[in-house]
C-alpha cells in the first residue's frame, strides 16, 4: 500500500433540511475525500480489495470517483471516471443483508502485475453521533498514511487517539484542522500469541459546538441517544407478544425458571438473520418491531434482544438492553464516550436470588442486573460468551444508563473435572475410558464446539483430538449430554491402542499416564505490534488412573511438580495405589488482560505443567516363579 488518505470535513445541516432519524437525535453532514494507492503484486483477485466503495445510497452520495492506472514499467498512465467503475449490490453471507451497494473500479481487468492503481472518491454522509474513526492498522505493508478532520464553522475538534504515535497531531491546512501522519506501518503477522489483540492504531474525532465544553459529551449522552433508538421498538403490550411470553411462562413458579424459559425461546426459535430495510443515518442500529421477529423468526442481535426485553416486561419482568462490543475487548475506550459498540444483549433485574456464579453489574441507584446474551444459541442464562467479556458495556436508558466493564468467568465456576480411566495388558496395549464434565464458561465453550455440527461431523474433531496425542489409536466411540440449566457439558470418549507402552531392555517398561492431554498450549509472542492477550479462566481438575499389566510393578514414578504464582497455580502429582498409578493435577488460572512479559511467563509455567503430566513411569516386568 503506498498511500491511504483520508480527509473529513464536518458540515451542519440547517434544521428544516433534517432527517427525523429519532428523538433527541441532531443530524449533521460529513464529507469525506479518500484517495488511495497501491502496487498490485498479487493475484488479480486479490486486487478487487482496493478502489472500492462500500455505500448505502440511503444516507451517502458518492459525489465523484477516479482512478490512474500506472503501467508496471512506470511508463504509462491511463485516466478513468466514475462511469469506468461497477456499481453493484453489496454480497453478503447467508445472515445479513441491506440496501449497501459497493462502488469498484474493476481492477483485475486493467492493472498488470506490478502495476499500480491510484484512486479517488468524494463522498458525504448523515451522521448522527457527529463522529468519524479512522484506522492506521493496515492488511498490508503501507508506505504512508493521511487523515485530516476538519470542523464545521463555529465548532471545534475533540479526538481520542489510541496509540502513543498518534497523540500528537499537526495542525491542518483549515483553522481548527487536525491532521495525523503514519509511515512505513506493518500489519499483524498471521501467526499471532494466543487471545492477541493489537493496541487500536486508530484516532477517533468529534465535532462539537465552540460553547461546549469537553465534558459535555458522555456516556449518559450516548445513553439515551441509545435509548431514542432502541427503547421505542420495546413494546411489551403488544397482544402477540404477551400471548406468547404468557404461554411460554404458564406452570412456572419460580422466576428464574420463568426467565430461563423466555431466553430459551429467543435464542433457539429465533434464527440470526440481518435484513435492514431503512433508509436514513440510522439504517442497521434501528431494530425491527418486536412483533415482526416473533411472526418471521429471525432477527439480529438488536431484534433478538429487543424482543426478549419486550416478553420479560410483558410478565411483570425488569429488563433493560445494553450494548457491548462483542470480539473486541479494546474497540470502546473508557475515557472517549462514543458509539464504539457492535453488538446488543439483555440485561434482567438481580433480585439476590440468582446463583453467585452469573455475570451480575452494578447499574447504579442500587439496580443490580444479570447479563444475558439471546443472540448465542448455546450460551445459556447465567453464562456469557467469550467474545462479550472483558470489554466494557453501555446501560441503555432514556434517562442515561453508565458505562460498567462486562465481567470474566470465575474459574470457580468454569471449569473442567477429567476422569481417566485406564487398562494395559502386558503387550503394553491401552483401552482408556474418559469422562469430561465442563462447566459454566468452558461448557458452553465445548458445546458451542458440537453445536450445528452432525454426529459425524463432531466425530471427526474428536477423531483428530485423540489421534494428536495417540496417532495409533483405534475403536473409538463417544457420547455426549448438554444440560443448560446448570451449564453442563458431558463428554465420554473411549478408545484403545495397540503399543502404547515402549518396551525396553530388561524387562522395562515406559508408559506416559498423560493419556489424553489436556492442558492448554500458547503460541509464541512473535508480534512486534504493541497488545495484549486476553484470556478466559482456566480450571482444570484430572484424575488418571492407570492400572498396570499383570506381571509388572512399578519400578520409578517421576517426581511432582507444583507452582502457586499470581498468574497460575498447578499441582501434578504421582502415585501407586494397589495396581494402579494415579496421577492428579490441578491448575487454576484467573482470566484477563496480559501484557507481552506475563504472558511469556506464563506460556512458560503452561509448558512446565505439560512437560511435568507427560513424564514416563517405568515398570518392570517380574520374573516368572518356576
Amino acid at each position: 500500500m503506498l498511500l491511504d488518505s483520508t480527509q473529513v470535513r464536518f458540515v451542519p445541516r440547517e434544521a428544516s433540511k433534517a432527517s427525523a432519524v429519532g428523538a433527541g437525535l441532531e443530524e449533521c453532514r460529513v464529507q469525506v475525500l479518500w484517495r488511495g494507492a497501491a502496487r498490485l503484486t498479487g493475484s488479480p483477485e486479490r486486487s478487487i480489495e482496493y478502489a472500492s466503495l462500500p455505500y448505502n445510497p440511503g444516507f451517502t452520495r458518492v459525489i465523484s470517483a477516479s482512478a490512474w492506472v500506472v503501467s508496471p514499467d512506470g511508463r504509462k498512465t491511463e485516466s478513468f471516471e466514475k462511469r469506468d467503475f461497477v456499481d453493484s449490490v453489496a454480497v453478503y453471507n447467508t445472515f445479513f443483508w441491506d440496501n449497501r451497494r459497493v462502488l469498484r473500479f474493476p481492477s483485475e481487468e486493467r492493472v498488470g502485475a506490478g502495476g499500480v492503481l491510484a484512486w479517488e472518491f468524494r463522498f458525504e454522509m448523515d451522521d448522527v453521533f457527529r463522529e468519524y474513526g479512522k484506522p492506521f492498522l493496515p492488511s498490508l505493508p503501507m508506505l504512508r498514511a493521511e487523515f485530516e478532520a476538519i470542523p464545521a464553522p463555529g465548532t471545534r475538534l475533540e479526538f481520542e487517539a489510541g496509540h502513543p504515535r498518534l497523540r500528537s497531531p499537526k495542525p491542518g491546512g483549515e483553522p481548527g484542522s487536525l491532521r495525523w501522519e503514519v509511515s512505513r506501518e506493518l500489519p499483524l503477522p498471521e501467526h499471532r500469541p494466543t487471545g492477541f489483540f493489537a493496541n487500536p492504531m486508530a484516532v477517533f474525532v468529534r465535532c462539537m459546538p465552540s460553547s461546549q465544553g469537553p465534558t459535555d459529551y458522555t456516556w449518559s449522552v450516548v445513553s439515551q441517544k441509545a435509548a431514542s433508538i432502541l427503547e421505542p421498538r420495546i413494546e411489551p403490550n403488544a397482544m402477540d407478544i404477551r400471548g406468547q411470553a404468557m404461554s411460554l411462562v404458564e406452570g412456572k413458579t419460580g422466576r428464574w425458571e420463568r426467565v430461563r424459559a423466555l431466553s430459551e425461546f429467543v435464542q433457539g426459535s429465533i434464527a440470526y438473520l440481518e435484513i435492514t430495510i431503512d433508509q436514513d443515518a440510522l439504517a442497521g442500529m434501528r431494530p425491527h418491531h418486536p412483533s415482526d421477529v416473533l411472526r418471521n423468526r429471525y432477527g439480529d442481535c438488536k431484534d433478538k434482544a429487543v424482543l426478549l426485553a419486550s416478553m420479560l416486561r410483558a410478565v411483570g419482568d425488569d429488563s433493560r438492553v445494553a450494548l457491548v462490543s462483542s470480539g473486541n475487548p479494546l474497540a470502546v475506550v473508557e475515557t472517549w464516550p462514543a458509539n464504539s459498540f457492535n453488538h446488543v444483549i439483555v440485561l434482567i433485574r438481580a433480585d439476590g436470588s440468582e446463583s453467585p456464579s452469573w455475570p451480575v453489574v452494578d447499574g447504579g441507584e442500587g439496580a443490580r442486573w444479570v447479563l444475558f446474551d439471546p443472540t448465542n444459541s448455546f450460551t445459556p442464562l447465567g453464562v456469557l460468551p467469550d467474545g462479550d467479556a472483558g470489554g466494557f458495556g453501555l446501560i441503555v436508558s432514556p434517562q442515561g444508563g453508565r458505562l460498567f466493564r462486562v465481567p470474566f468467568s470465575d474459574p470457580a465456576t468454569s471449569r473442567s473435572l477429567r476422569k481417566i480411566e485406564a487398562v494395559m495388558d502386558s503387550r503394553g496395549g491401552l483401552r482408556a475410558s474418559i469422562v469430561e464434565d465442563t462447566f459454566g464458561k468452558m461448557a458452553a465453550a465445548q458445546y458451542g464446539g458440537r453445536y450445528n455440527k452432525s454426529h459425524e461431523q463432531y466425530q471427526d474433531l474428536i477423531n483428530a483430538r485423540v489421534h494428536r496425542a495417540n496417532p495409533l489409536c483405534k475403536d473409538l466411540n463417544w457420547t455426549d449430554h448438554w444440560s443448560p440449566a446448570d451449564a453442563h457439558y458431558r463428554l465420554t470418549i473411549g478408545f484403545s491402542v495397540a503399543s502404547y507402552g515402549r518396551a525396553m531392555p530388561g524387562g522395562l517398561m515406559l508408559v506416559s499416564p498423560d493419556v489424553l492431554p489436556g492442558t492448554a498450549k500458547f503460541e509464541p509472542w512473535s508480534v512486534e505490534n504493541d497488545g495484549v492477550s486476553v484470556l478466559g479462566p482456566d480450571e482444570v481438575e484430572e484424575e488418571v488412573r492407570l492400572s498396570i499389566p499383570e506381571g509388572y510393578s512399578v519400578e520409578e514414578l517421576p517426581d511432582g511438580w507444583k507452582t502457586d504464582q499470581a498468574l497460575l497455580s498447578a499441582e501434578i502429582t504421582y502415585r501407586v495405589d494397589g495396581s494402579s498409578v494415579v496421577l492428579t493435577k490441578h491448575l487454576s488460572r484467573k482470566a484477563g488482560f496480559f501484557k507481552k512479559g506475563d504472558y511469556e511467563a506464563l506460556r512458560n509455567l503452561y509448558r512446565q505443567v505439560h512437560e511435568a503430566e507427560r513424564r514416563s513411569v517405568i515398570l518392570r516386568r517380574q520374573p516368572v516363579k518356576t
